[in-house]
């Protein structure tokens, strides 16, 4: 690399770390939760330093055309931008867009973040109060979030006659309880399993895991799962819903002859 490419990396990386520093935006951006993961799909061989970085954004839907990007810097580089994609209405005036980084071999596998929105002639920023986000390192679940639940990101699957997986929560105070609600009947009727607690991280989270008997199914007949998560701690109930649409468990483990 020459020293003119050189100057103009470290150009970008001083001008967007002073765009994240001086920034600021109320209710217009912010980040619902961000999860760094390794890469475990077909095509990445299970590499033991491929990671992926998955992601929520909320933004306040001030008009139609609009932008959400993340600026991320890995350590190795400078930083790089990924465009994010629209999800859904929420309500209250607002959308969530997701976003997926891709870092392929990297280790130790760390990122920073922030996120800008860019609408009407205007630009937002969400750089967690000058901070920006960051991820891996000692986190050990590796997410972050802006609420006291973490959405069901974390694994969920049915396993021929059981559901189970596990959430994320923050650790507010010492006693909890974690509860699944689900129906395997559209809502027509609801079932409760309780979640038991599994681990702490060091960034005051908890996972929590739950396994319940279903039906036993087969590969001709899978069940319609849906749920969502209640937290109830300090006299409070926190609910996951997936935005009011709830969870659907798309990952089915049947043991099916292969054909």
């Amino acid at each position: 690399m020459n020293m003119l490419r050189k100057l103009a990396l470290a150009a970008t990386a001083i001008a967007a770390m002073a765009s994240f520093n001086t920034a600021f935006a109320a209710d217009e951006v912010k980040l619902g939760f961000a999860s760094l993961e390794r890469d475990a799909s077909p095509g990445a061989g299970r590499c033991p330093s491929c990671f992926n970085v998955f992601g929520e954004i909320e933004v306040k839907n001030i008009a139609r055309n609009k932008e959400v990007w993340v600026w991320y810097n890995t350590g190795t580089g400078g930083w790089q931008t990924q465009k994010a994609t629209y999800d859904a209405q929420i309500g209250n005036g607002k959308e969530t867009w997701d976003f997926k980084i891709v870092l392929n071999n990297i280790f130790p596998a760390t990122v920073q973040f922030a996120i800008q929105y860019k609408v009407n002639g205007q630009t937002f920023w969400d750089n967690n109060s000058t901070k920006n986000y960051n991820l891996g390192g000692t986190n050990a679940f590796n997410k972050l979030n802006t609420v006291n639940l973490f959405p069901s990101d974390t694994p969920v699957k049915a396993v021929i006659d059981q559901f189970q997986g596990s959430v994320i929560l923050k650790n507010i105070a010492r006693d909890k309880k974690v509860n699944i609600v689900y129906s395997l009947d559209n809502w027509v009727t609801t079932k409760v399993t309780s979640a038991k607690f599994g681990a702490m991280d060091t960034a005051a989270a908890e996972s929590w895991g739950f396994i319940t008997s279903i039906p036993a199914f087969d590969c001709t007949s899978l069940p319609n799962i849906q749920y969502y998560i209640a937290y109830t701690v300090a006299g409070v109930t926190y609910t996951d819903n997936n935005h009011g649409r709830n969870y659907k468990v798309n990952h089915f483990e049947t043991f099916c002859p292969a054909p």
